[in-house]
């Protein structure tokens, strides 16, 4: 007789994510993920069709719950308490994910699509978040300065989240300062 399952894509998407996570997109295979979830290999392709469609659906999901905190900051406080609020939620999020991403941008690069899809929705979301904070006049002559300060912004997110917990508040300061030369 058949094991009945409750919620088996709740149960694969989150080990899916904690394996991910721990051990990198290339170190998970869909067996050894079967094997955690304790189902059979063939249940989890009924789920999901191959790794890179779990791992994006993932990343994706990630994001989106980013996003839903990012909209939730109120937008009638100053500018510059809203960006500090944004770089904080994005900080933090990007650190929890422990560089799960990576290989995302990684496959953006090397051509593939589908990354390049999650990718380009990622920084347009990012870059909305943004879109309301007035530029002072001396950016706002650069061509895709909306692109160009989305790409500043998380590459020093990035990078500074990879420093670990005990730099988050000074690293979240110093990313607030060096984003506040560009709003008025």
């Amino acid at each position: 007789m058949p094991k009945i399952l409750n919620d088996v894509d709740h149960l694969i998407f989150e080990k899916a994510e904690e394996l991910f996570c721990s051990k990198g997109y290339d170190n998970v295979d869909m067996k050894t993920l079967a094997a955690e979830c304790d189902i059979a290999v063939g249940t989890l392709y009924n789920y999901y069709p191959n790794k890179k469609e779990l791992y994006l659906a993932v990343v994706l999901e990630s994001w989106k719950d980013t996003f839903k905190k990012l909209e939730k900051i109120d937008t009638q406080i100053d500018s510059n308490n809203y960006i500090h609020k944004a770089i904080e939620i994005l900080y933090d999020d990007v650190y929890n994910r422990q560089g799960i991403g990576n290989t995302m941008m990684r496959g953006s690069l090397e051509g593939d699509k589908e990354f390049k899809y999650v990718e380009e929705f990622i920084h347009e979301s990012i870059k909305k978040i943004f879109k309301g904070v007035e530029k002072k006049p001396t950016f706002s002559k650069y061509k895709h300065i909306d692109d160009k300060l989305m790409f500043f912004l998380m590459s020093m997110i990035v990078t500074m989240a990879k420093g670990g917990p005990q730099d988050r508040d000074e690293n979240i300061s110093l990313i607030f300062e060096a984003t506040k030369a560009y709003y008025k």
